[in-house]
């Protein structure tokens, strides 16, 4: 999401400084541009970074609900993984998701990488999913919360922004026109299209957001269901509840 917002906004970056004639203005611009559009892609850097902490934990989830075959060799790096990205994700976001919460669940992989009896994973399922749950919660509501809060803003902001930058190259391409005796058919055939195709990209990226946002929510109301399966000891539903969430997690 991050990328396609930051691709939309350089490329109406680039129209605006296409009809600027002096180069004291057009480089500066240009410039500004690419810091501001590698500023933004370190923002999704950092959201890549949150959702890795759920993908470990997945991982682990899998080899404890059976669904790995070749779960040894999953196992043998998964511990590091999880103190690794768990400690990522704390010092980035400034949070403070307790190291426990991680070395239990890397303990758990740990002990599943020697043995892989029926009854172990029993005994730790439950607790590895109670545990994982801080995790599922604390990220999807940074998601909700923090992110789209900041993404919605951001589109928002484009929105007018895309507006006015179109409006401006209009009236520039217009009095290049008049300047030059020309017809303004030829720029508009070429441009008319972009501008429309612009504008499809930015409402596409609102209802893009709309449904990552619904899929979080998603993905965090399923996980709880999964662990009252557990608690219940419904084993049924828990195995149907794996998938959902897997399905859920798909869909972001």
């Amino acid at each position: 999401m991050y990328y396609y917002i930051s691709d939309f906004r350089h490329c109406i970056r680039l129209l605006e400084s296409s009809t600027l004639f002096s180069a004291d203005k057009i480089i500066p611009r240009l410039n500004q541009a690419l810091i501001m559009k590698s500023a933004f892609e370190e923002n999704a850097h950092k959201v890549d970074g949150a959702f890795a902490l759920i993908g470990v934990y997945l991982d682990g989830l899998s080899v404890l609900a059976g669904g790995e075959r070749n779960w040894q060799e999953k196992m043998v790096d998964l511990p590091v993984r999880m103190s690794s990205v768990l400690k990522n994700y704390n010092k980035v976001f400034d949070k403070k998701i307790s190291a426990q919460t991680g070395n239990f669940l890397g303990t758990v992989i740990s002990k599943l990488a020697t043995t892989h009896l029926l009854q172990l994973q029993k005994k730790y399922l439950i607790e590895y999913v109670s545990a994982g749950d801080v995790i599922i919660n604390d990220v999807c509501d940074y998601f909700t919360e923090d992110v789209s809060v900041g993404l919605r803003s951001e589109l928002n902001s484009l929105d007018a922004q895309f507006d006015n930058v179109m409006r401006n190259f209009y009236d520039n391409v217009e009095i290049y026109e008049r300047k030059q005796n020309v017809s303004s058919f030829n720029y508009y055939k070429y441009y008319n299209p972009v501008y429309l195709g612009l504008k499809q990209t930015i409402v596409q990226l609102h209802s893009l957001l709309d449904e990552i946002t619904v899929g979080v929510q998603k993905v965090k109301a399923t996980h709880k269901t999964l662990l009252t399966s557990l608690q219940e000891n419904i084993a049924d539903k828990f195995l149907l509840e794996v998938d959902d969430l897997y399905l859920s997690i798909g869909k972001i």
